[in-house]
């Protein structure tokens, strides 16, 4: 997608205020695939890299509502920890288990938006799914 020049890729990455980490690996392995992106593709004007920084679930809210009509496309990564700051106290909204809770607001009925949401999850560990703690 990011070679086609009719086409505008935003990457929006919401970050907890607070510094919610609850898994430094992954936190290693986005940072740089995010380092990765900014340096592949830092002369190509069609690529925008967005932080938000996000207090609370409210918070989320309000920005994925400010994102409601800007795009086709969303793709959202889906997690198993629920813990994190950004989405503590959603999940009791979800209706669809399976888009995960991001995906799930994006796709209500709530949000007014006409964008296609992709939802997509990393492969489950068993640690994962027992809840223990990686090495």
């Amino acid at each position: 997608m990011v070679n086609n020049p009719a086409i505008r890729l935003a990457v929006i990455r919401l970050i907890a205020e607070d510094d919610f980490i609850t898994d430094l690996v992954e936190t290693k392995l986005d940072e740089r695939a995010i380092n990765e992106l900014k340096n592949l593709y830092k002369s190509n004007e069609g690529i925008e890299y967005i932080e938000m920084i996000v207090k609370d679930r409210a918070n989320t809210v309000e920005v994925l509502q400010f994102l409601d009509d800007q795009y086709d496309l969303m793709l959202v990564g889906r997690r198993l920890d629920n813990e994190s700051p950004l989405v503590s106290g959603l999940t009791h909204w979800s209706f669809v288990l399976e888009l995960g809770i991001i995906g799930d607001i994006l796709a209500s009925s709530d949000m007014k938006c006409n964008a296609l949401v992709l939802v997509l999850q990393q492969q489950s560990t068993i640690e994962d799914i027992l809840c223990i703690p990686k090495e």
